[in-house]
């Protein structure tokens, strides 16, 4: 039975938002330079054109990375974090949970095929 374009969109959608979430953790553990996407796509457990499918480039995926981190609450966020009384290791804790909570499940922007 074929799928429904809803379904469609949906597999997309949680398709690039697992692309967005694992790079966020290969950036963030190797760098720009330090990443490849034949590596990241082997970590995520996908084949490299399917990262294609979703961005055009590593510079196109890293851009929409800090799209998603450049909000203004997050700003706030972290200036309230700073100045609280706890180690840099709490901190940041905190600051992982805060954003690995809010990230999307499905955020689609960019929809291209199934």
């Amino acid at each position: 039975m074929p799928k429904s374009p809803e379904r469609c969109a949906e597999l997309r959608g949680e398709m690039r938002a697992r692309i967005l979430r694992e790079s966020l953790r290969y950036f963030a553990r190797n760098g720009f330079a330090g990443t490849r996407i034949a590596d990241l796509a082997r970590g995520i457990g996908i084949a490299q054109g399917t990262i294609y499918r979703y961005f055009d480039s590593k510079e196109d995926l890293f851009a929409a990375l800090r799209e998603l981190a450049a909000n203004g609450d997050d700003v706030r966020e972290l200036k309230l974090l700073a100045r609280l009384p706890l180690t840099a290791k709490a901190k940041i804790g905190r600051l992982s949970a805060s954003i690995l909570g809010a990230w999307p499940t499905t955020s689609c922007s960019r929809p291209r095929w199934c």
